[in-house]
């Protein structure tokens, strides 16, 4: 029964991971695999990670709560690729890579 509980919380997860590797491959696409690099280690190392230990040390935790750890990680990873790629700021590199 706590898979299941695991597998409703997690299952969000599905519907966030497609847009992270779209626009994991469009930055890496543009020459930007340095910033897709960095978005994906923080998102594992300074939400996930952390997530899953808070949720699972709160009172009364089950697997449940734990599974929400890496929806929320995909979640934080696509409003910083979203918010790079509407400021802008990944074109400069992009088209200085073309006049070389």
């Amino acid at each position: 029964m706590e898979a299941v509980r695991y597998i409703r919380s997690f299952s969000w997860e599905f519907i966030l991971v497609p847009i992270v590797f779209c626009t994991n491959g469009f930055f890496n696409g543009c020459g930007h695999s340095f910033f897709s690099m960095c978005n994906n280690l923080g998102s594992t190392f300074i939400i996930r990670v952390p997530c899953s230990y808070v949720l699972s040390i709160l009172p009364g935790a089950t697997l449940f709560e734990v599974g929400f750890a890496a929806p929320l990680a995909s979640f934080c990873s696509n409003i910083v690729a979203l918010y790079y790629l509407f400021s802008g700021k990944w074109k400069r590199k992009s088209s200085a890579l073309h006049r070389a």
